[in-house]
Parts: C-alpha cells; structure tokens; sequence
C-alpha cells in the first residue's frame, strides 16, 4: 500500500517538506552538511547513497524519467521504512502478549493516516520505526533481555529523525524504573550520583538564566531575521533553563530522598536513568554531527521550532490543542479505531495500576508524544507520528481485553475493515489529487501561451502548466510581506492580474482562518472567491464528502478564476 501512488505529482513538487532533493545535493557534492536544522539529518544521511546510486546509474544512461528522480527514490525509502515499523510494531506487540502481534501490525498497517506519511519523502515513516523500535527495546529492557545503552542508542536516533520523539524519553525512563534490580544493591552510591548529576544540571540551568544565556539568545538568528524574533529565541533560551533546573531539582530530591532510605525514591535513583539520557544525547550527536559542529545554527533553528508551536509567519494559534489532537487522532486511525485506541490506553493504565509493568511502558509511550504536541497551538496529524504506534498497541490490547471472547473477532475484524476502507480512499486520492483534474480542466479551456497567475508561496500547491505559463504573483505570494505592501499590491492587482488566476486552499486557507490576524489578506481572497475581486470562479476542484477523508497535502482545493470585464466592487480592504 505505501508503495502505491508513490509517482503522485512528479516531476513537480506538491509536498513543500520532501527533502529528497536536498540529500541529492548532499549526495553529489559529498558533503554530509545540511540547509537547516528544522528537522534533524538522520533522515538524510539514511538516503544519502542510495540517491547517489541512483545519480550515478542516472549519469550513466540506466535510469531515466521518473525512474532518475530523487524523490522517487526518497518515496520508497520512506514505504519501506512504513513498512518496516509495521513489522517492529508487531514484535513489540508479541512482547506484552502473544496474540497481540499480528493484530498491533494490521491496526498500523492499515492506518490511513500511517498510509499517507509513508508516501512522502519526509522524517515521518523514519520516526515511526523509531519509534517502533524503541517501544521494542523498551520492553525488552524491562525484561532484561536488552541494556540501556542500546536503549539509549535507538532512542537518540529515533531523536535524530524527529525532534518530536523526546516525549519518548519518559516511556523509556519507566522501563529503566520498572526493571527489577540485579546483582548488588548500590542504592546508596547510585543516589549520590544522581544528586550529583542533578546538582551539574542546575549550575547549568543557572548560567543559562543569567549573563551567559542572554548572550547565547542574543546570537540566535535565522538569515531571515524576520522569522525568528529577538524575544522567542530569550523565551527559548529560559524555556532551557526551566527545564534543567526542573530536570535538575528532582534528580536532587530523588537523590536525597534515596540515600535517606525513601521508599518511593529506590526504584528511581538508578544510574541507569542518568546513562540513559547521556547515551542517547551521544547517539542523537553521532546521527546530526552538524547539530554540534554548527551549534549556533542548530539552536537558532529549535528556537524557531518552539516559536512555531504556537505561532508560524505571524498567524499565532490557540495555546494548546488537547481536543483538536484527538480529532486529528481519529482521521489518522479512523473513528472505530481511534476509540478504540482511547479504550486501549485506559486498560493499560488500569493494568499499570495493578503492577503490569509491561502496560506502563505502552500508556506512557501513547500518552507523552500526545501531551507534547497537544501542548502546542501548531496543529498537524503528522505531529502525532510518535504517539501512533503504541496508540495502535492499545487498541489491539482492547479488542483482545475488552469485549467478550466470542465478540473479539468479529469486532477487531469490523475495527480493521473500517481501517482498510479509510486506507483505500487516502489512496485514491494520490490518482484523483484535485491538481490533476485542475491541469486537465485548464489544458481543455485556457490557451498553452496564455499567462495563468498562482498566488501561493510554491508552486508545488499549484497545477501543472506548460513551461512560462503559469506566473507566481509576487508580493501577495509572500506570507510576511508588510501589510501595507501587500495592500498595494493587492490594489494595482486587479488592474493588472493575467487573464486567469489560480488559487490554492493549501496557501489561501490560513488566512481566512486567522481574519483578525491578517485582514487586509483575509479580505483580498474572501473577495476573490466571492467575484468581488475582479475576477469570478470559472472551477473548482476537489473530492468531497466521503471521497475526501481526512488527509495531509493531497488534494487541496484548487480554484480557477477568470478575470471579468468590469470588476465588482471590492469590500473596503482593511488596514491596521
């Protein structure tokens, strides 16, 4: 299934975060350095030689058209990664129960949301076999059968593909504070050592909230200086120092309370926890060198992460998103699924209540990736990516726990055919994206020579056009542009504009979500689409209703307008 659809748009560009280009580049110039740290490089350096195989096989006359593109390539690189959490999934599955395997693999498999990231060359598929694999490592931790250096290893590059995947620390640390102690008891030394551990992280959250951290912020900088602003990267840098003071003062309390003979504090003063962190810290290094060779860089790039989490191009969302995230869980899992899901993880934490050490690790892997990205007005199904795999094990723990024997098996079968049903119509819509029908429909009616405006900040969000015919509008394609630019250009646009216009939902949307943030752009488009604006909507293009399940990227509306003889009156545009 992640294999089908994997030519959706090429050679054009429709997903505006595909990276496969980019590794090429790598590739080809033998650099292992990326553009940016918005994303960390475990992602590229996975695909870096095989897109320079590929580039080589290219040069040599045995790969051409699509077969020669990168991302192509980079698109199964990522089905096969899909693929491979599936696979993880299920051996992580077989380690709570038996007859949870192959039912925990079928629930991801079959996911629609899980379906569609597995068809981009983006961090997604990689995070989740990451993920996959470090739920695995974590159970098999609390077993005994795996140490925590190779925990700490997956967990730094599962970090490495998404930054995201930090909220995957704590399921880790439950398995690390579960596990049986072995051998001699060191409680004594190791409470020392995590109080002396805790004390380091204090010192440091100290210089962070002082002299040295406000000239760490005052050097954060994006070569757009607009992006990241002077107050977010200093909200960034005390965001540091919090947490390591807060990081640091309970490994302290832990560590005091341990030595004093606590009972609650044994279990959690372990210097495994403390190698844990260090390990993964190395691996996430190891796996995005370039994080340290370019610290300045890296850091400015997380700050603006974190601005983006509740603000992105000056559109500042809700502060938190705890019930949006569920909807966007059940368009990932469907309905069924995602209820079943929330089933699920209630029995885990029943059973983690009642000492099932195995179900702590699966509810707290489901639940901390949930609250990370629900604390954030930034709202994206992808950003659930970390939490989908154990989700989906607590869903298939429900249908085995939950319902009476007789009525498991028809009912996880119902669960799974709703799943494959949502799978099916997300894969259609990478053969009926609504930019195909939008080509089709202005290669019947609009002249190859004539000039077709796109407002978008890609041309990836538009239709394909013969080569010089389609126009990117410059100013009022510029998210950022200052208003009172964007209002003159708006004006002398309808004066100007070319005979036909292309708009795209995928760019017009976010402001007219936002009209009070950005009214002089909510206007000028809410005018457009209502014919006020000089032109009127000649087609639109896009599956509705049941043929339009809740996807990413694929099939935006797409809206062809023709520009009128005499224009309309414009609603007054307003200014601020």
């Amino acid at each position: 299934m992640n294999l089908a659809g994997l030519t959706w748009g090429l050679p054009a560009r429709w997903h505006p975060d595909e990276k496969a280009d980019a590794a090429a580049r790598m590739a080809r110039e033998g650099t292992l350095e990326p553009d940016s740290f918005i994303n960390p490089s475990l992602p590229l350096y996975v695909a870096w030689p095989v897109l320079l195989a590929q580039a080589r096989a290219a040069e040599a006359g045995w790969l051409r058209g699509q077969a020669a593109d990168p991302l192509l390539a980079g698109r199964v690189l990522s089905a096969l990664a899909g693929a491979a959490a599936v696979w993880t999934l299920g051996l992580a599955a077989g380690r709570m129960r038996r007859d949870l395997s192959l039912l925990a693999a079928a629930l991801l498999a079959l996911s629609p949301g899980v379906v569609n990231l597995c068809h981009f060359a983006t961090p997604e598929p990689w995070l989740l076999l990451g993920t996959a694999a470090t739920l695995l490592l974590a159970l098999d931790h609390l077993r005994g059968r795996r140490g925590v250096a190779l925990l700490g290893i997956t967990l730094g590059l599962t970090a490495a593909t998404k930054y995201t995947a930090a909220a995957l620390l704590v399921p880790c640390l439950v398995a690390v504070w579960l596990r049986p102690r072995t051998g001699e008891d060191r409680t004594r030394l190791e409470a020392n050592l995590v109080a002396v551990a805790g004390a380091a992280l204090v010192v440091i959250a100290a210089l962070l909230a002082t002299g040295p951290g406000h000239a760490l912020a005052g050097s954060l900088h994006l070569p757009d200086a607009r992006l990241l602003r002077p107050e977010s990267a200093a909200r960034f840098v005390q965001s540091m120092a919090m947490l390591l003071a807060a990081a640091g003062a309970a490994l302290i309390v832990i560590g005091v309370a341990a030595r004093r003979g606590a009972a609650w504090a044994g279990p959690l003063a372990r210097l495994d926890a403390i190698a844990l962190a260090a390990v993964a810290a190395i691996a996430f290094a190891a796996a995005t060198p370039y994080a340290v060779l370019r610290a300045p860089a890296f850091l400015s790039d997380l700050a603006f992460n974190q601005q983006t989490r509740h603000e992105y191009k000056g559109l500042a969302s809700a502060s938190t998103s705890f019930w949006p995230y569920l909807e966007l869980l059940a368009g990932a899992l469907t309905g069924p699924l995602a209820v079943t899901a929330v089933a699920g993880t209630i029995v885990a934490a029943a059973r983690a209540w009642r000492g099932d050490r195995a179900a702590a690790v699966a509810v707290s892997a489901a639940v901390a990736p949930y609250l990370l990205v629900a604390s954030s007005g930034h709202q994206a199904m992808r950003f659930l990516a970390p939490a989908l795999p154990a989700a989906v094990l607590c869903a298939a723990l429900a249908l085995r726990a939950i319902p009476p024997p007789p009525a498991r098996g028809p009912l996880a079968g119902l669960v799974l055919a709703r799943a494959a049903l949502g799978t099916a119509l997300v894969l259609r819509l990478f053969f009926v994206d609504s930019r195909y029908a939008a080509a089709r429909w202005l290669e019947a009616n609009v002249p190859p020579s004539a000039t077709v405006d796109l407002i978008a900040n890609s041309p990836g969000y538009g239709p394909a056009r013969p080569r010089g015919s389609l126009r990117i509008v410059p100013t009022l394609s510029r998210e950022m542009a200052p208003p009172d630019r964007f209002l003159a250009a708006a004006s002398a646009y309808r004066r100007e504009g070319a005979p036909w216009l292309v708009l795209t939902a995928s760019y017009y949307e976010r402001f007219l979500d936002h009209p009070d943030q950005a009214p002089e752009r909510a206007a000028f488009f809410q005018d457009l689409l209502e014919g006020r604006g000089g032109y009127e909507v000649a087609a639109r293009f896009r599956q509705s209703g049941w043929r339009r399940p809740p996807a990413e990227f694929v099939d935006p509306e797409i809206v062809v307008l023709k520009k009128t003889g005499t224009p309309a009156a414009p609603a007054q545009l307003p200014t601020r």
